[in-house]
Order: C-alpha cells, then sequence, then structure tokens
C-alpha cells in the first residue's frame, strides 16, 4: 500500500500540471494506491509514503512523518521550489545546498543535463537510461563522501538526481527534480516508472501474515552469501515476528514466511564494526 502525500484540493485534481497526476499515472497499476493528507494516510498502515514538493506538512507533521520512517517507513521525496528555498531538513537522505540549479533560461549559459550511467551499487542498476531524458533545473547536494556513497542515479555531469539510504529502521530517497515536468521530462520517461515501482519494491511491505506470528524460512544465505532453500536436516528454524532478528546457525540471514507472504532479514545492525586484529601470537604466520 502506497500512500501520496496531498492537500485536500489537489486530491481529485487530474491536471497535467498537478504533480499527483503524474505519480498516479506510474504506480496505480501496480500498487494499492491513496492520495490524501497525511493524518488520512497515516491512519492505515502504510509501506510508502510518496511526498511531492507541492504537498505542504507543518513542523508538527514533519516529526510525525520522521517518527513513521524511523519505526520502518519508506518515503520517497521529489524537490521543488519549497525544499530549495529550506534545505534544511531532516528528512532528507543527504545535505543540500541552499536555492535550486537551473540549466537553462535567459540568465545561465547551461544546457539540460541528460542522464549519467547507473552504478553497480545503485538499486536501479540494470534499467535503461533514456536519451531523452533532459533535467533542467535541480537542488544539489553537498558534495561530501556521504552524497557519493547515497546516489542512485546521476546525471551527465556526475550531480545527483537520486539520493537515498537508511533512516532508523526505514529509509527516505530524494528525487532532486520535481515529480511533474516543471524541472525535468523524467515524468514522462518510462525510467521514472520503472525507478518507483523499484523503490516500492524495495520498501519493507505491511503484512499481517493471515495472524501468524512464526515464519518458516522460504530461502536462507549461506557464507558465500548465496541464497537457497534450507537442506534437509537443516538448523534453520522459524522466526518469531515479535522479536528482534539475531542471525545465527538457527536463524540465518533470509527470506521467511510462504509463497504469497513473507519478509527478508538481513545481517543488518546486528554487524559489529570494523577493528585491526591485535597482536597475533607466536607461531601463527600472517
Amino acid at each position: 500500500p502506497v500512500g501520496v502525500l496531498a492537500e485536500t484540493a489537489q486530491k481529485d485534481n487530474a491536471s497535467f500540471l498537478n504533480e499527483v497526476y503524474y505519480l498516479r499515472r506510474a504506480l496505480e497499476t501496480d500498487s494499492t494506491l491513496k492520495v490524501d493528507t497525511l493524518e488520512a494516510l497515516l491512519s492505515d498502515e502504510r509501506s510508502v509514503l510518496i511526498w511531492p514538493d507541492s504537498a505542504p506538512l507543518t513542523a508538527a507533521e514533519r516529526v510525525q512523518l520522521l517518527d513513521w520512517v524511523e519505526a520502518g517507513g519508506a518515503l520517497i521525496r521529489f524537490a521543488g521550489p519549497s525544499l530549495a528555498a529550506n534545505p534544511e531538513d531532516a528528512l532528507l537522505p543527504v545535505d543540500l545546498l541552499q536555492g535550486q540549479r537551473a540549466l537553462e533560461g535567459s540568465i545561465t549559459w547551461e544546457k539540460p543535463l541528460h542522464l549519467g550511467p547507473i552504478a553497480e551499487n545503485s538499486p536501479f542498476y540494470g534499467l535503461p537510461t533514456p536519451e531523452d531524458v533532459t533535467v533542467s533545473r535541480q537542488v544539489l547536494a553537498t558534495p561530501d563522501p556521504q552524497t557519493f556513497s547515497r546516489t542512485w542515479l546521476q546525471l551527465s555531469d556526475g550531480t545527483p538526481l537520486v539520493t537515498g539510504g537508511a533512516t532508523g529502521k526505514g529509509n527516505i530517497t530524494l528525487i532532486h527534480t520535481t515529480a511533474g515536468p516543471e524541472w525535468s521530462t523524467f515524468a514522462y520517461s518510462g525510467l521514472y516508472v520503472d525507478v518507483l515501482r523499484r523503490l516500492v519494491a524495495l520498501s519493507r511491505g505491511v503484512t499481517d501474515y493471515k495472524g501468524k506470528l512464526l515464519l518458516p524460512p522460504v530461502s536462507v544465505m549461506d557464507g558465500y552469501g548465496r541464497l537457497s532453500p534450507p537442506v534437509t536436516g537443516s538448523l534453520a528454524g522459524v522466526i518469531d515476528v515479535r522479536a528482534d532478528f539475531m542471525p545465527g546457525p538457527r536463524t540465518p540471514p533470509g527470506i521467511y514466511g510462504d509463497g504469497q507472504q513473507f519478509t527478508a532479514y538481513t545481517l543488518g545492525q546486528s554487524l559489529s564494526g570494523l577493528y585491526a586484529l591485535p597482536s597475533l601470537p607466536s607461531g601463527v604466520t600472517q
């Protein structure tokens, strides 16, 4: 279930100038989509919320939305004039520079930019990048190592078009242009649809497992990172959804549930930090 934030007046607006129109067209065939205010969307369980720049939120609503993300929700946010004017925001995957970058107009010699290559560590890796997509305005991220590691889609000059990363148990994705055609032709492309679909697929989802609390292993990961069904005699047992997941021989990382409803358990935050080995004892070859 996906929610799109919108003011009451925009909910049923079918205009081509309305950002919600493009989000509806991209997602309505693959997701249970609801367009409404934040209060109405959070009254039901949602796995993904999409926040176009045209939907204003109060300070209290921003805190409420951040709490929802940190509890495991996935937020997809679009840039626009409002974000460009107020870039200091906790609901962002990267830090932003003040203002917007204009790539066409009477006061700039720059031309609209095309898309750049997609890195192998991006969730969009393998998607085709249309040559006819151009971006004329964007919000710029602060150029630092975190921005580099969180860039999932870039323009031909290397500046980010999509950034994303974890926030608490959830994640936030920022698309650095508008959800409609005001700043780019991205909303007209098939890549726009594919990007949104992949972001929705990456979310944790909302599943009640029909009341099941114990999930059997469907596919587990071995020490080489390979997923396969548990073999006969395997130690892998069921996972209690009420308990915090801890990886081990009986609960290896993997997919648990059944063919219709399942969830993925990963190493996640159970991994400790990297540290240097202490001095090795005599007789040990390094």
